[in-house]
């Protein structure tokens, strides 16, 4: 099996010594925006980026090789960054239709395997290196440590009606009877007084509904396969989540809709319950649900062929689609681990926390699988007596092995059965996480056997026997709690415990989690809409759904609304539906619960309880809703608030809680766990690693309040701010190569066009953009900071970057990001975001760094390589503003002459301001003909340059690593400058 692309390996490490534990500071007690320590958007201020340099180490990842150069790479040469891009095209250049909205170009390799892979002379000099370094280690002792403790963890387990039916009807009836009121109808009135001899006004009420009901029941339209999804078209969902832009699904735009489940990767996310039920019964592409057991295969509209039958029958994506007719129907898809959250919390079963929303209802349309099948020669009947199944593969590669299924070929080749090989959902090309270019749909299946990114079907006298359909979508006894073992062994290839037809279930929506009722409306008449959603498997109806206030002794009957076309074939429904309840307020606030359940055809309901299994597959019990009353308003009014019984994920605030069993399982685990301490500076030494033991309580309270001001900020920034500004903080947004200019013999200036709508970019003076691009692995990830716009007068809906091009050479394969921007056609996209840094500069010397406003009147820079970027946009803003009289001075370290990027700009503002600007260009290895500075950075050249540290002085740094902590800072410090007072990294 190739190596997967994304894996974990455990790194042995002793921890933090005692020293730098006693030593270590209170990170969140002064500024966060500390120089050389990650902030929020991952960098590391006052540092510039290390790898690009022939000089610096290269530390990306990687795992697979360059398909179209593998046989130069098998002849020994060696192959950079200039070739990679300049040998794939980009198919979406070409054909954007064919792709789903927001589709990104990605590399077909890793910036690691060009950089670290490979026989570079610079990587064989660094091998051996590391290898006299690893053999003067001692890692013995280590290693028995760990074996240690995983052997210690191993030895270580009924009234006839209710009377809470809205008098009136609820919503639907009272405007039925303004309607008939505005005609001047007395026939309701007299209707109404007869049934009133004989009804209370909740019978007539809840009469009237039914009534209502049965005739619309009774005129639900068929679908004739060729109807259009009604959601609405929409601008693309075109940014991506900062959460995968170090994962292989960095090029995948996803919608923020979506709650995570499983952490950053692979993505398994459900929509906000309230947010899926409001989006209406066709579910949006960015609400449907996500189930992932591994990376996204990037798979290509126009190179994707589907196998049939061992090769009988190869397909490209256009023949699918031209030459087979299609059908576009709506199907409700569920993922079998629904609410296994639920389960989780009486005993930890083998899946994540799925809530109650993985489940959605969108149009497909594709062929049938049938259509295909037939052409590839496979016989409508099978021999008689015998069993037949039909299998699908995925492209994808997750961690056990290729995802496989089948289905009873009888199911499979039946025309009411519609399984389509769907191409397109709602109307537009797959999504990347729903299978894109093609999946199969099995309506009234688990979406576990809807195979997406498919690519073989055939047809076998055997059940399929891979991994994942023997050990996944299974519900098993529940004295089976492991999966090893001959009783799992057995039943997990049991037959009878696969899950494919899809269960009956019944969901409430609202009242929603956390929803509040003040006591003061229980006043008489005012009314209350309960409302969820209802789905069976196989096409079967849900011909009935009920709601109980009293913990089951009586029901409430409920409303049913379908989508518009729900009915195939006469007798297959394979969409959910809503349903909705009016009473009285009063019922609510005194309900000790509210619970659902739903009745299918065949007679059968919901269980009251639930039944739990390993795999926390299929749980379909009763659905109960608590509430509360709370006191917490400043008027002083109670309310009720109400709680569903789990939230997803990581979510707490359900009514049910965590079991005593779950409770002693967890303290066993604290029990064992390694206790080697880390500290927030070990910690970031080894980004992307994995390493067990814990964290210092300084570095614990820091990754805490942290991660709850980045929380708040993600909350802020979901909620809009300008809408025609670019750059968004936590999510990348594309931008489009307009111009390339060369500046000189390695320096580019680079032109970006805005998405569009777009007019401005969004970024204050001092402040960065990172630039971003796809490679298959992760995103390769640089800081910029644009040279225009720089004033608000220059925004044009583009933007300008100068960057210095490290080509590559005999020993080194030269910087990703610049040769990629070098080579790259006019036209194509990377991603933007931002703007990051916390130093923001107002005017007049005003700054605002890390929400403080300071005010400085003599600024020195001292900056170093393409550290100058930053530094330049500060000293263009204060020389091209009228009035602003801020003093600067600079310190700017290069190597050569040629190396001196701006140089010109720089010269010509000395030349105009010289009484306010003036900058030492210091250079390490310069030419004969250099008249300036020599050297490195130093103390002295700092003194004799550079303001005094003073009131109204401040230094600010931007430059490589080991200038900026081994020089710049240490003469700073001795001189009297104080970190996080008057000395900022950029």
């Amino acid at each position: 099996m190739a190596p997967l692309p994304y894996t974990v390996r455990i790194l042995q490490h002793p921890g933090s010594t005692a020293q730098d534990i006693e030593n270590e500071p209170d990170w969140w007690n002064g500024h966060q925006h500390r120089i050389g320590y990650k902030n929020r958007q991952d960098r590391k201020p006052g540092f510039t980026h290390v790898g690009d340099d022939e000089e610096e180490a290269f530390e990306e990842k990687a795992e697979k090789e360059r398909e179209s150069l593998q046989a130069k790479v098998k002849e020994g040469h060696l192959v950079n960054f200039r070739d990679v891009i300049k040998n794939q095209e980009d198919y979406h250049l070409r054909r954007p239709g064919d792709h789903p909205p927001g589709w990104r170009y990605v590399l077909s390799t890793t910036e690691e395997w060009i950089k670290e892979k490979q026989e570079w002379p610079v990587n064989v000099q660094k091998r051996k290196k590391q290898q006299e370094q690893e053999r003067e280690q001692h890692k013995d002792q280590l290693h028995q440590e760990e074996h240690a403790w995983k052997r210690q963890s191993n030895v270580e387990d009924n009234p006839k009606h209710h009377d809470a039916y809205a008098i009136d009807g609820g919503q639907d009836q009272i405007q039925q009877r303004q309607v008939s009121e505005s005609n001047g109808s007395t026939e309701e009135e007299s209707e109404y007084q007869q049934l009133r001899k004989k009804y209370s006004p909740q019978e007539i009420a809840l009469l009237r509904s039914l009534q209502h009901e049965k005739e619309y029941v009774k005129h639900i339209k068929q679908n004739d396969g060729n109807r259009n999804s009604p959601v609405a078209h929409h601008d693309p969902l075109l940014s991506i989540d900062e959460a995968d832009q170090f994962s292989p699904d960095n090029w995948i735009p996803r919608s923020s809709n979506l709650i995570r489940l499983t952490g950053k990767h692979p993505l398994n996310a459900e929509p906000k319950l309230t947010a899926l039920f409001d989006a209406g019964l066709t579910t949006p592409n960015e609400y449907h649900y996500v189930r992932n057991h591994g990376a996204v295969p990037h798979l290509l509209w126009e190179t994707h062929t589907l196998e049939v039958e061992g090769g009988k029958l190869n397909l490209s994506m256009d023949s699918l689609r031209d030459d087979f007719d299609a059908i576009n129907i709506q199907v409700a898809l569920a993922c079998d681990g629904n609410r296994r959250k639920e389960l989780n919390m009486i005993k930890r079963s083998k899946g994540f926390n799925f809530g109650s929303g993985a489940v959605s209802c969108a149009f497909w349309k594709g062929p049938l699988l049938r259509q295909v099948l037939l052409a590839a020669g496979v016989a409508k009947y099978m021999e008689q007596g015998h069993r037949y199944w039909v299998n699908f593969a995925g492209a994808d590669n997750p961690s056990e092995g290729p995802y496989e299924t089948c289905i009873p070929f009888q199911y499979a080749i039946d025309p009411t059965s519609d399984i389509i090989l769907a191409q397109f959902m709602n109307d537009e090309p797959l999504p990347p996480d729903h299978g894109h270019p093609v999946r199969v749909i099995i309506p009234g299946y688990v979406g576990g056997r809807c195979v997406k990114w498919l690519k073989k079907i055939w047809v076998s006298d055997q059940e399929n026997d891979s991994y994942y359909h023997i050990w996944d979508n299974r519900v098993l006894p529940s004295f089976i709690t492991e999966k090893d073992g001959e009783f799992a062994n057995t039943m997990f290839a049991h037959p009878s415990t696969a899950c494919n037809e899809q269960n009956l279930n019944s969901i409430i929506v609202k009242p929603a989690q956390g929803e509040t009722i003040p006591l003061t409306d229980a006043r008489k008449g005012k009314t209350y809409r309960i409302a969820g959603y209802a789905y069976d498997g196989g096409g079967h109806e849900v011909q009935r759904v009920e709601v109980s206030l009293d913990g089951g002794s009586s029901w409430l009957y409920c409303i049913r609304t379908f989508p518009d076309t729900p009915l195939r074939h006469g007798n297959k429904f394979w969409t959910w539906l809503h349903w909705h309840v009016d009473i009285e307020i009063a019922h609510l606030l005194r309900c000790e619960s509210v619970i659902v359940r739903c009745w299918n055809v065949f007679k059968n309901t919901q269980p009251e309880n639930m039944c739990w299994n390993t795999m926390g597959m299929m749980n379909n019990a009763w659905y109960k809703v608590v509430p509360e009353v709370i006191e917490r308003r400043e008027d002083g009014v109670p309310e009720l608030l109400f709680r569903h019984p789990t939230e997803p994920g990581t979510g707490d605030q359900g009514w049910m809680k965590p079991s005593t069993e779950l409770l002693i399982a967890d303290a066993k685990q604290a029990g064992i766990t390694p206790q080697k301490q880390f500290t927030r500076e070990e910690i970031e030494k080894h980004d992307n690693e994995c390493i067990l033991g814990t964290v210092t309580d300084k570095a614990a309270n820091f990754i805490k309040k942290d991660a709850e001001a980045k929380t708040k900020e993600l909350a802020e920034s979901a909620k809009g701010g300008q809408q025609d500004l670019a750059l968004q903080k936590h999510r990348w947004v594309p931008a489009y190569l307009k111009e390339r200019k060369q500046v000189s013999e390695d320096t580019r200036s680079y032109t970006f066009t805005l998405p569009k709508h777009k007019k401005a970019l969004g970024l204050a003076t001092c402040q960065h953009i990172q630039l971003g691009f796809h490679f298959e692995d992760r995103m390769l990830i640089r800081s910029y900071t644009p040279t225009r716009p720089i004033i608000q007068s220059e925004e044009d809906g583009t933007f300008e970057l100068v960057v210095k091009t490290y080509f590559p050479n005999d020993n080194q394969p030269g910087g990703a990001m610049s040769n990629i921007l070098d080579c790259m056609p006019i036209g194509e996209e990377v991603e933007i975001r931002g703007p990051t840094g916390e130093i923001e500069y107002l005017g007049n010397g005003e700054f605002r760094i890390e929400g403080k406003e300071m005010h400085f009147h003599r600024v020195s820079l001292i900056l170093g390589g393409s550290g100058i970027t930053p530094g330049y946009q500060l000293i263009a803003r204060v020389l091209e503003t009228e009035g602003d009289d801020t003093q600067i001075a600079v310190v700017d370290a290069n190597k050569s002459e040629a190396d001196i990027l701006l140089r010109e700009e720089l010269d010509s503002f000395q030349k105009k301001h010289g009484d306010q600007f003036r900058i030492e260009h210091v250079l390490s290895h310069p030419s004969d003909e250099w008249d300036g500075t020599k050297g490195h950075v130093n103390a002295e050249i700092i003194k004799k340059t550079l303001f005094e540290p003073a009131e109204d002085a401040v230094t600010l740094l931007c430059g490589p690593p080991a200038m900026i902590q081994k020089a710049a800072l240490p003469a700073l410090k001795d001189w009297g400058y104080v970190e996080e007072k008057n000395c900022f990294g950029f």
